[in-house]
């Protein structure tokens, strides 16, 4: 039994890119005959499987979240800055998104660009590092929101 089954198609864009200087305005077309496909089913674990070192097994979305609390995930981390390096690397980046990124990796947290909607994302270790994150990232105008994770119905707790 699955529980969602999402397709995304690909688009050609004609003019514009939703992360430069257009600022989200595109005309695109849908190609119908390519597409990345999710499912998502319900299972007894959460796994991450990112690299053979990065491997983790939890019992459930809570018991990760408890574990990251505790002791950090440092799986993703490397994965996080390199996203973000690599489409420097590739791309002519608007320096508000640079300023952003610097600001937050500057105090030892994880950051990359969400995408064309104007926020990072990223990690920090603990109570300390999110306090230097806001102060850092208000200096230049951004807000720091901190995720709450609550424990769904089939959670244990």
């Amino acid at each position: 039994m699955y529980l969602v089954r999402k397709r995304a198609y690909a688009r050609a864009g004609l003019v514009g890119n939703p992360s430069d200087g257009y600022h989200g305005k595109t005309i695109s077309i849908i190609v119908r005959n390519f597409w990345a496909e999710v499912v998502l089913y319900e299972w007894d674990s959460v796994d991450i499987v990112l690299a053979e070192d990065d491997r983790a097994r939890f019992s459930s979305v809570y018991d990760l979240a408890r574990d990251v609390r505790l002791h950090g995930y440092y799986g993703g981390i490397r994965l996080i800055n390199e996203n973000f390096d690599t489409r420097r690397s590739i791309d002519t980046l608007p320096p508000w998104q640079i300023e952003m990124v610097d600001a937050a990796r500057g105090v030892g947290a994880t950051a990359k660009f969400a995408g064309s909607g104007g926020a990072i994302v990223g990690t920090y270790h603990d109570d300390t590092m999110f306090a230097a994150l806001q102060e850092a990232l208000g200096a230049i105008g951004s807000k720091v929101l901190e995720p709450q994770i609550r424990p769904g119905i089939h959670d244990k707790t």
